[in-house]
């Protein structure tokens, strides 16, 4: 692999930041479009249906209108109430901590957190955007803590979560799936586990070599989640310092 790839986001030219700027703008224009569509409804309880993970309490969809999409579990393939459960049995006697890139409103990083306590584990969740969620009210509609700022420029420390999140926002929409793969690794601690569902849909040459070069850089592999709804959805596991 070429060593011009293993970098990062302080390493691009004015250019290259330009380039990942205007798409990460591209991509938050659609979203406020969005936010015009009405919202989906949940016709048994007449309460609209703002997104979540799983399919409880009538919330089976995420996002708005024509856009609601599957919530994480069926996107992802995996149920994360027993992943955090795996962890918590991994890292006894510690409170995990978990980062959804690209949360939202946080619904799924709060429900995570909910029902993960019902059952007797604790993990505390962080979210991150790209732009604050509609003025004034944001305090009212974030869910979890959330910081703006981008996938591929974390600016979390290293071997900070035991958990790492995302659904298309970081991974779908990013000129640089390099750069948010490589920060979502060096976030993660030792033994923690990172899900990320979406690939960026047109690919030059490069783009069709990332993730395998990825795997190379850091010996590991990205297997598919073959329960998952949709065809990108990987995961990854940062190997133990020995």
């Amino acid at each position: 692999m070429s060593q011009k790839r293993r970098q990062t986001y302080e390493d691009l030219s004015t250019d290259e930041r330009k380039i990942l700027h205007e798409g990460i703008r591209r991509a938050n224009r659609l979203e406020r479009l969005s936010e015009k569509v009405p919202m989906s409804w949940d016709f048994g309880s007449m309460n609209p249906t703002y997104g979540g993970y799983t399919n409880m309490r009538g919330l089976k969809t995420r996002g708005r209108g024509i856009n609601a999409v599957p919530g994480y579990n069926d996107l992802h393939g995996v149920d994360f109430e027993d992943v955090v459960s795996e962890l918590n049995q991994r890292f006894p006697d510690t409170v995990l901590k978990g980062l959804d890139i690209g949360c939202g409103m946080g619904n799924f990083a709060r429900e995570l957190m909910d029902e993960s306590r019902l059952r007797g584990h604790a993990i505390n969740m962080r979210g991150t955007n790209t732009r604050a969620l509609w003025g004034p009210r944001k305090n009212r509609l974030e869910k979890v803590p959330t910081d703006i700022m981008m996938g591929e420029r974390l600016r979390h420390h290293d071997n900070t979560f035991h958990l790492v999140v995302s659904t298309s926002a970081a991974t779908k929409y990013t000129r640089r799936l390099d750069l948010v793969l490589d920060q979502m690794f060096r976030v993660l601690v030792p033994g923690g586990k990172c899900f990320f569902q979406g690939l960026p849909s047109k690919k030059d040459s490069y783009d069709m070599d990332e993730l395998h070069n990825f795997r190379v850089a850091h010996g590991i592999d990205t297997p598919k989640q073959p329960e998952s709804l949709e065809e990108d959805a990987f995961w990854f596991e940062k190997p133990y310092v020995r």
